[in-house]
């Protein structure tokens, strides 16, 4: 039977992975590979020692940093968010709330993209400011429900700084990052030159040319500029080698306790007493193959981002990929190196088939354009408008995504399985039809 070093490389070869994949066992790398492009435009490849942004596999970072300045004696997970933030407008919201994201809070990024100059990189004090300007509506009362949302770690950034008297990357560098000897990670603010030698720059594709370009320079995008200054739930950038040395830590005491440790990974009980696979910053599975595993996802225009630590067994999968990629194939290509690392059985999925956009006339579109409701839910609301030259869909409560023609009235959302086609009767658009893995929901035009 081959070892597990060829079939993981087997594995990352037939996934065509562009980025890098390095699996531990007790801090001992097994496989450690890196293939692809670091910067397509300039021909640079990728390393071992590449820097990517780990988007929200930042968060446990933040989490930590919250745990340290707690033991210190600054905070208390169960301080009012107000009484940190001058201004701020929900009363009832603990730090606690922030950490395991049961504040309730809405997402911070639909309220930039709609109150926010787009000419101007925001930083968090500019997302507290429309925050208190605007004060959207809650989702729901602090601790009743679990919803994941990106406000949470913003806000723990400015209270970071706030405790700490210090900025928010400084901080970051001081608690953690030096004291590990994290020498390739840092906080990247994108209204500085980086100069980051070795840099992954992040890659989407491009429907229309069939290529992929760099995610600042997409026009669909543009977010990723002006949202650029903002920290603590994403920026945070780093390789490989200085994760796994950021793991392995969190197998001894050299930032924080144990006993503030076993708090941090454990599930969160909502008041209802339902209990919730997410601790203080963790993500956490179990399951009787590997045991517990506590990690994190992230995710951002050209990066997908996945640090799982299997704690039961001190078993380490870090993958980190600057290229855009179909969601479904990259989790199931994940999946599988998790069971080789296990030695558990395992299969090669089924590539998906890139699609392609048509040319189509923009003026074509136009009679698309309105809101659509759901006959069932009468929350379920999407709105499909003409934007700076492209077509988009924006679900209630949710970012817009453009949405790529097959033909006039058939699109795809890209790197996902759904697409949505619009029903035409009379020369009147009459219903949207979203079609996933199977399913359609049905979507009226109101």
């Amino acid at each position: 039977m081959q070892n597990r070093t060829a079939r993981l490389k087997e594995l990352v070869e037939y996934a065509e992975l562009n980025g890098v994949l390095l699996l531990a066992e007790e801090g001992n790398i097994i496989f450690h590979h890196a293939s692809g492009y670091a910067d397509r435009k300039n021909n640079m490849l990728l390393d071992g020692d590449s820097v990517f942004e780990l988007a929200s596999v930042s968060k446990p970072f933040t989490a930590i940093a919250v745990m340290i300045l707690k033991e210190k004696g600054h905070l208390n997970f169960d301080d009012k968010v107000s009484d940190w933030l001058e201004e701020f407008p929900y009363e009832d919201v603990l730090i606690r709330n922030l950490l395991n994201h049961t504040s309730g809070l809405p997402e911070y990024m639909q309220l930039v993209m709609e109150q926010w100059d787009h000419k101007q990189i925001a930083e968090n004090r500019d997302v507290l400011k429309l925050l208190i300007d605007y004060s959207p509506e809650v989702y729901f009362k602090p601790g009743e429900h679990w919803a994941y949302t990106n406000t949470n770690y913003m806000l723990l950034a400015l209270i970071i700084e706030k405790a700490s008297g210090k900025a928010f990357a400084d901080y970051m560098n001081e608690a953690i990052f030096s004291t590990l000897e994290m020498n390739n990670t840092f906080v990247f603010n994108a209204k500085h030159s980086h100069g980051i030698k070795n840099y992954a720059f992040g890659h989407v594709y491009d429907p229309s040319s069939d290529g992929y370009v760099h995610s600042d320079n997409f026009s669909d995008l543009a977010y990723v500029k002006y949202m650029g200054g903002i920290q603590g739930d994403g920026a945070i950038n780093s390789n490989a080698k200085d994760l796994l040395i950021f793991d392995q830590a969190l197998y001894t005491e050299k930032l924080i306790s144990y006993s503030t440790l076993k708090e941090t990974m454990s599930k969160t009980v909502l008041t209802g007493e339902e209990s919730v696979d997410y601790g203080l910053g963790w993500v956490i599975r179990e399951s009787e193959e590997t045991g517990m595993m506590v990690g994190h996802n992230g995710g951002w225009p050209g990066y997908s981002t996945c640090f799982c630590r299997f704690i039961d067994h001190n078993k380490t999968l870090i993958y980190l990929c600057n290229e855009e990629t179909d969601t479904e194939f990259e989790n199931r290509i994940l999946q599988a190196a998790t069971n080789i690392l296990f030695d558990l059985p395992y299969i090669f999925s089924e590539k998906p088939i890139r699609k392609k956009a048509v040319e189509i006339e923009l003026n074509e579109c136009s009679k698309l354009e309105g809101m659509y409701q759901s006959p069932n839910q009468e929350e379920l609301l999407a709105k499909v408008f003409i934007e700076n030259g492209h077509l988009y869909l924006q679900l209630s409560g949710q970012v817009k995504v453009a949405l790529h023609p097959l033909s006039v009235t058939k699109f795809f959302i890209k790197n996902t399985s759904i697409e949505i086609n619009f029903s035409i009767q009379n020369e009147q658009v009459s219903h949207l039809y979203w079609e996933e893995d199977g399913e359609t929901i049905v979507l009226n035009k109101i």
